[in-house]
């Protein structure tokens, strides 16, 4: 789940590198701000993910996919009316967005395995959202230092670390 998170937060720096206009740093990702200036939002968005995470091939990975996504959205979309977030609060976002995504997933499992019924797994599914929301506001961001485009993916792999654990510790 390290690896996954890092990886999605190498998507949120190349969207955050993007945004700030910080041709350096894209270019570390392999792209150009030429490259992505020329494509609509949308299609922006789709580019910097398949660049970072590549096809989604596996359950996992969509969800890896899914999480980021939101994020990489929300920063290549903001404008005057909605402020992009910082990197820092995008990365909690997608951690805990990572985190329901792959529950998610064994939720499914436990369903086709027929283990939990349809009913059951979706309030499971409320009640979880919820409570990871709550969990991650207890950490502090700025025990992760400075998060840039070029760190995105260090504070990811570090911030999911934490949460698995502070997770672990219902």
């Amino acid at each position: 789940m390290l690896n996954q998170a890092a990886r999605g937060g190498a998507a949120i720096g190349a969207a955050s590198a993007y945004q700030r206009r910080d041709a350096d740093a894209l270019s570390r990702f392999g792209v150009t701000l030429d490259e992505l200036d020329a494509l609509t939002p949308r299609n922006r968005c789709a580019r910097l993910l398949d660049i970072v995470l590549g096809d989604a091939g596996h359950p996992d990975d969509a969800a890896l996919r899914k999480a980021a996504g939101e994020q990489v959205k929300k920063i290549i979309l903001a404008g005057s009316d909605a402020p992009a977030p910082s990197a820092g609060e995008s990365i909690r976002s997608f951690v805990g967005e990572m985190t329901l995504q792959l529950s998610l997933v064994e939720l499914r499992n436990q369903i086709l395995a027929g283990v939990t019924s349809p009913q059951v797994a979706t309030r499971k599914e409320r009640g979880l959202r919820q409570w990871i929301t709550a969990k991650l506001r207890n950490l502090d961001l700025a025990a992760y230092g400075k998060v840039t485009a070029v760190t995105c993916h260090q504070v990811a792999a570090n911030l999911t670390r934490d949460a698995l654990v502070l997770l672990a510790a219902r």
